[in-house]
């Protein structure tokens, strides 16, 4: 058996970086502790993910929006969301988390959970080349509806927390992610 051609199989992403950071490590870091295992946790789920310096420029633009109908109706919004979606490792799920975590009054969460409680019917799975741009223009009409969801049927809760409620409900009806 010829080993060294097996390790050339090897998929994963190089493990030189965490061994760097470790390497440098201040051991009374707790942050930094916490961040460094996450990122081998991501290593060993292979979901490493390379976002570029445009994408990170365009996200701290949105820092002007005040309103879910403002990401609704932006171009740039659009253009966001795919180079997330264009992102290595980045599927909508985690975009809208990044989207979520950074600027949680205007963009909702995005999973198998919420989106079947929102509209009643199991997300789809787009597999063809305008993947991109077809969960690039649901999550917008998610977003949308959410906002409309939030108005109509439960005003007293911010909108921020409009996807958690989506994801309880779903859950506690007894409903499995599916993948």
């Amino acid at each position: 058996m010829n080993y060294n051609d097996i390790l050339e199989r090897f998929k994963y992403e190089s493990d030189e970086n965490i061994k760097e950071r470790i390497a440098a490590l201040d051991k009374k870091n707790r942050r930094e502790n916490r961040d460094i295992i996450n990122s081998i946790v991501l290593w060993k789920l292979n979901r490493s993910i390379i976002i570029t310096d445009e994408t990170l420029d365009l996200l701290n633009l949105m820092d002007t929006m005040e309103h879910p109908l403002d990401v609704v109706n932006s171009e740039k919004v659009t253009i966001l969301i795919k180079q997330l979606l264009s992102s290595k490792g980045i599927k909508l799920a985690v975009a809208s988390s990044i989207l979520h975590f950074y600027y949680p009054n205007i963009f909702p969460i995005i999973d198998q959970r919420s989106y079947r409680e929102l509209l009643n019917e199991e997300f789809p799975a787009y597999t063809s080349k305008d993947s991109n741009e077809k969960y690039t223009t649901l999550y917008i009409d998610y977003i949308r509806r959410c906002y409309e969801y939030n108005k109509t049927i439960c005003p007293e809760i911010p909108f921020e927390y409009i996807d958690k409620i989506l994801y309880q409900i779903d859950k506690e009806k007894g409903n499995k992610v599916k993948y």
